[in-house]
């Protein structure tokens, strides 16, 4: 099947380094867990409260950057590790599909509407740390957009909607039992607000196979180049694209640099 003729590729522009699977490209994945990690170790270094420094709460919203720092934040090193390995998991295949832009305004919005949500069903005048509502917003995206994908664990592999559930099952009780209704409500307000970021960028399968059959098929592609495509595509539908050796990731490259032209 030549490659202009797959749904994914009907979208009328040829992909770019932010917004498609691309190889080897810039990746927010890494930077964003790395700036977590530090927001945390700042927090524990200050000796006070651990949201203090970086978390947001109705008497400190006026100061505008904290709306963007509790987006890093966590109150328990527990919660931490959970939510980066949660996000490493999903994070990755959900950033090769989406490309790193949108990646991020997911994570955006996810973290701040689990922000009004927390603040709506209210903490006790305590900060609210918000990286656990930017999570949930990644979660429920790569549910609807990798619906298909599965999740290799150490000893199974899951449907990504399985491991989708049990995150959501474990992240319940914990915010529950431990953090409280409020970190629920951010989880839950996050979940949400990842839901409105994919309606927002347009990023529906349903609604790119409807724009697809409206869409011209563009031609002047070499088919037998298209050809060689199939089985890696193919390979990368099955076990995903860190299952590609080098070779197929140089030519997997060389047909988006040949769209790009």
């Amino acid at each position: 099947m030549p490659l202009e003729s797959r749904d994914y590729m009907r979208d009328g522009r040829p992909p770019s380094s932010l917004d498609s699977p691309g190889i080897g490209g810039p990746s927010a994945v890494v930077p964003i867990i790395i700036a977590n990690a530090v927001v945390f170790l700042l927090q524990i270094l200050a000796n006070g409260e651990l949201g203090s420094l970086f978390g947001i709460s109705s008497a400190t919203s006026w100061q505008a950057w904290r709306v963007v720092t509790h987006l890093f934040t966590h109150d328990s090193f527990l919660m931490l590790l959970l939510n980066m390995w949660i996000f490493w998991t999903l994070g990755r295949p959900l950033e090769r599909r989406l490309g790193v832009g949108k990646l991020l305004i997911v994570y955006a919005t996810g973290g701040l509407t689990g922000m009004v949500c927390g603040m709506v069903v209210g903490h006790g005048g305590s900060m609210l740390v918000g990286a656990g509502g930017a999570v949930g917003g990644v979660v429920v995206a790569a549910a609807v957009v990798e619906a298909t994908a599965t999740v290799q664990l150490p000893s199974l592999t899951l449907p990504i909607r399985s491991f989708v559930a049990v995150v959501c099952v474990v992240e319940f009780f914990i915010c529950v039992m431990i953090d409280g209704f409020s970190q629920l409500a951010q989880f839950l307000g996050g979940a949400v607000g990842g839901f409105a970021g994919l309606r927002w960028i347009g990023t529906f399968p349903g609604r790119r196979r409807r724009a697809a059959r409206n869409e011209p098929i563009r031609t002047g592609a070499d088919p037998a180049a298209d050809d060689d495509l199939d089985p890696i595509l193919d390979k990368i539908g099955r076990t995903g694209i860190d299952s590609l050796t080098a070779e197929e990731r140089s030519t997997l490259e060389e047909a988006r640099n040949r769209l790009m032209k």
